[in-house]
Order: C-alpha cells, then sequence, then structure tokens
C-alpha cells in the first residue's frame, strides 16, 4: 500500500523508493510516517515514493535511476523536482539524489551491512561521499550511530531507536485453522527473516540438529522470503520447516505462539523480531551482536553466534521453564520502550532544529 499523502505545500518530505518486497527498512518508514501524522504539530510531513522510469511499482514521482549516481545534472534536476515544495528533506534511502541544499537535509542510515557484507549490496560510491555534506545523520542505534561515525567519518550522527507495531502486546491466538494451514501445531520455536550472509542461518541450521535431538517435540519454523539458500541449509535438517511469507496478523499471532523467538545474525542494525516477541511475550534467544544487545538488554538470552552457542540457548528456554518466563517478564518490561510515537517525536525534533537552522 502506498505511503503517499498528497500535500505538495508540505514543509517536510519524507522520500524513499518503492520496494516490491518491504522488509524493515520500508515497515520503519511506514510506522513512522503514520506516527508523525497522528502528532498534533505546525510541522507538516508527506511522504513520496520514487520508483524507476519503467517501473510498475506504486509511486509519486519517476526517476531515472540508472544515472543517478553518474551524472550530477541528471540528479540534481531529479532532486529539484522530486523535493519540490520541500524545507526539510528526510531521504530514506542512500541511493536517492541529495537535497540541493544540505543544510536542509537528514538522512536515515540502518546499518553499514552493505560495508560488512557482499551479499547485502553495494552502495553507490557517489552516494557515500555525498553523505558528508547532509546536515545530519539518523541511525535506529547507538551502534550504528558508532559505525556511521567510525566507518563513514560522518560528523553529526543521532541514534533514534525504532518502535514496535502495537498489535504485539495483544496478539491474538492463533485459530486452528491457522495453525493447520501454516503449520503451526505443537510446540515450536520461530525465526522469521532474511536469508543472507548476516543472518547467520548456516549456524542455525547446525544448532538445530542438536536441538531436535535433545528435544524431540519442538519443531523450528522458519518464516520470510523465499530462498534457495535457506532452502538448501534445511533441506535435511529435522523438524525445520519453512512456511515463507506469513500475512501480518498470522505473524503477529504466530510469534506470540511461539515457545521462542531466535535471531541469529551476525549483524542488525536495530532487530525488529526481538522487540516483537518482547511485546509479544515470547522469549528471546538473540546472537551478543552488534545491535543486539543495545535493543534487547537482559529480556533476551544472548549467546554467541555459533552452533553450539545458539544450541546452547534454545535448550536453556526450551528447558528451563523459570528461566524462559524470567526472559517473558523482562521483555514486558523492555518492550514498551520502543514507542513509534516517540520515535516521530524525535524526529520531529530534528526536523524543527534543521528548519529554524534553515530559517
Amino acid at each position: 500500500m502506498c505511503l503517499l499523502k498528497r500535500n505538495h505545500n508540505a514543509t517536510v518530505v519524507m522520500t524513499t523508493f518503492a520496494s516490491a518486497a518491504p522488509m524493515g527498512q520500508q515497515h520503519y518508514e511506514r510506522a513512522l510516517f503514520a506516527a508523525l501524522q497522528a502528532l498534533d504539530s505546525s510541522v507538516q510531513v508527506t511522504s513520496r515514493v520514487i520508483r524507476s522510469i519503467r517501473s510498475r511499482l506504486e509511486g509519486d514521482v519517476r526517476m531515472p535511476l540508472s544515472l543517478l549516481g553518474v551524472s550530477g545534472i541528471v540528479a540534481k534536476a531529479s532532486a529539484a523536482w522530486a523535493y519540490r515544495g520541500a524545507e526539510v528533506v528526510h531521504r530514506c534511502d542512500l541511493r536517492l539524489p541529495p537535497a540541493l541544499d544540505a543544510a536542509r537535509e537528514v538522512v536515515t542510515i540502518h546499518d553499514l551491512a552493505f560495508w560488512h557484507f557482499g551479499d547485502e549490496g553495494a552502495e553507490p560510491t557517489s552516494s557515500l561521499r555525498l553523505l558528508n555534506r547532509s546536515r545530519l545523520v539518523l541511525t535506529p542505534s547507538e551502534f550504528s550511530a558508532r559505525e556511521c561515525r567510525q566507518v563513514l567519518g560522518l560528523p553529526d550522527v543521532r541514534a533514534i531507536h525504532n518502535g514496535v507495531d502495537p498489535a504485539f502486546f495483544s496478539a491474538p491466538h492463533l485459530t486452528h485453522r491457522q495453525r493447520e494451514q501454516w503449520g503451526l501445531e505443537g510446540r515450536y520455536v520461530f525465526y522469521g527473516g532474511g536469508s543472507t550472509q548476516r543472518k547467520n542461518l548456516r549456524a542455525l541450521a547446525d544448532a538445530w540438529r542438536y536441538v531436535a535431538a535433545a528435544v524431540p517435540d519442538v519443531v523450528l519454523v522458519l518464516a520470510g522470503p523465499e530462498d534457495a539458500r535457506k532452502e538448501r541449509l534445511f533441506a535435511n535438517v529435522p523438524r525445520a520447516r519453512m512456511v515463507g511469507r506469513l500475512p501480518r496478523d498470522v505473524q503477529v499471532s504466530a510469534v506470540a505462539a511461539a515457545d521462542a523467538l531466535v535471531v541469529p545474525s551476525l549483524y542488525e542494525g536495530f532487530g525488529f523480531p526481538a522487540v516483537e516477541a518482547m511485546a509479544a511475550g515470547t522469549a528471546v534467544v538473540a546472537a551478543n551482536r552488534a545491535s543486539l544487545p543495545e535493543i534487547c538488554g537482559d529480556a533476551a538470552l544472548l549467546t554467541e553466534p555459533t552452533p553450539e552457542g545458539l544450541a546452547d540457548g534454545l535448550l536453556t528456554v526450551l528447558t528451563d521453564e523459570e528461566r524462559r518466563q524470567g526472559l517473558v517478564a523482562r521483555g514486558a518490561i523492555r518492550a514498551p520502550h520502543f514507542s513509534w510515537a516517540e520515535c516521530a517525536r524525535k524526529h520531529l525534533a530534528v526536523y524543527a532544529e534543521l528548519l529554524a537552522g534553515s530559517a
């Protein structure tokens, strides 16, 4: 569904690329925009979704995307058209051309996965170079903020934690039909995410062999986009079930009904699944890496991202009910701190600062 709210007299314009497969970045954009619209503020915010000239995806502005990184004239002309009427531009994707006035621009960088892992794509060199002229950069964690300062040498980087979908706090039970349809009967551990190298699914597959041998009545449910790498890794793993992309309402209930949720990632800029599980009352086992310790605090069992470490963590929450309930209780305390309303208020303060500086 398109984010756009057509208001060309808006003071702040959020911009992003159209996506055929929405993931964490798109979830941030939609949830933040909705929260900003709910605030009572004199600062008006609108959103524009950019698409390529030949794209059939929904969007508001078309751009010659293949030329943006090689032609400064095309990039400037595209920026002038895409950001028309904006007093402040909030770029939510580095591939978009920068605003013509750097003092009136803020950029969100979720993480630097592309810097560390070859299968995460590469940001155009021109995008990284032009970041140095941006007024400031926002990230969803202090971890990502530190990386942007240290790796990219950016001077003004600020962390604003993402929120959590309120639906997880009151997740309904899975219906009998949903359990049958998606193979969610009985006890299970839930994984919801991608299949790139940083997600560390090879270690999870090896870990699950240990777990399956020790706890014979639990299934590993893997949700998320279909991917040949994931299929190969788990093809011969006992009691590992791939369910593909779940409808949002089913995923909310599936997380709440799980015995545990596992985040084995080597690298995350935030970690939506961990926070969502806390809100849903589900114990979290997460790798002790990147932003996950910051986001999870003491409300998750943090492990080494090795087969042995992940197996030990999962076996603990599956066999020690007191420990599992302790994690659930701490998660219930921690999850409400991740609020989209608070996230929106902090973004609004940034916009107001830029507006004051450019007045």
